[in-house]
């Protein structure tokens, strides 16, 4: 049940930046990352940039890159998410390779930043330096560490019993009900606009499921993101052990 449980949440966590992050970014053209698994690239402007860069976020490294080379080179091109088409992959079915995939996405993320650096904040990239380089600065690199500061200080002034009791419960109730709604929005919004599933009972079962993520899932992956983020000079990628349609096996990350 854990196992499943943890599974739908990674598909809540999926719709949910597919659905609200991405379509967001395409909208105002500024999208950093086309997932490995699910993208198409010009051959051209990819052998144009020499290809793949040795880093642990190949699939952003990549987009950014091709940002850069095309507005450097004044090339006309656009980066965009099509939400229509359906691909589906296997998700870490454990614990151990799930924080090991997200370690690697942080440390992933820290080093596409780092190297394409010249982006943020630059008009001359447009809304992809002024508005995502930013956000993905502040809200995805930092975020990890604000997050676990928030909960550090949470914790320290209840024992020193600096908050008042009625207000914690309506602070809990209200942030994890926000996220659980947000999550079971998503899914379900992915569900009635691209029929994503052929039985509606599947959608709502993801939902409910996906609500468990603020309930302990959130706060160990923010503590393994922050482990991540200052774990920049790793650069393996480790093995997880993902769950095929028949049976269990282990393969190389992905």
């Amino acid at each position: 049940m854990a196992d499943r449980t943890c599974s739908n949440i990674q598909i809540a966590e999926y719709l949910r930046g597919f659905m609200a992050g991405r379509v967001a970014f395409d909208a105002i053209d500024s999208l950093l990352i086309i997932s490995g698994a699910f993208g198409i690239f010009r051959k051209d402007l990819v052998l144009a940039i020499s290809g793949f860069r040795k880093t642990v976020g190949e699939d952003m490294d990549l987009v950014l890159r091709l940002h850069r080379h095309c507005v450097d080179n004044g090339i006309p091109y656009a980066v965009r998410y099509v939400p229509e088409p359906v691909c589906w992959t296997q998700v870490p079915s454990d614990l151990f390779s799930l924080l090991g995939q997200r370690n690697r996405w942080q440390r992933g993320l820290v080093d596409c930043l780092w190297h394409n650096r010249v982006m943020m904040l630059n008009p001359k990239y447009g809304n992809a330096g002024m508005i995502a380089m930013p956000y993905f600065l502040v809200v995805e690199l930092l975020g990890p560490l604000i997050e676990f500061i928030g909960y550090a200080g949470f914790i320290a002034f209840l024992f020193m019993k600096r908050l008042d009791p009625l207000y914690v419960q309506l602070f809990f109730v209200a942030s994890v009900g926000w996220g659980m709604w947000l999550n079971a929005a998503a899914v379900m919004l992915a569900n009635f606009t691209l029929h994503r599933y052929a039985r509606i009972r599947d959608s709502y079962k993801i939902a409910l499921l996906g609500t468990f993520e603020y309930l302990g899932y959130r706060q160990l992956l923010t503590v393994e993101r922050l482990i991540g983020t200052v774990q920049i000079w790793r650069k393996n990628w480790g093995v997880i052990k993902r769950e095929s349609i028949t049976s269990k096996k282990t393969e190389p990350a992905k």
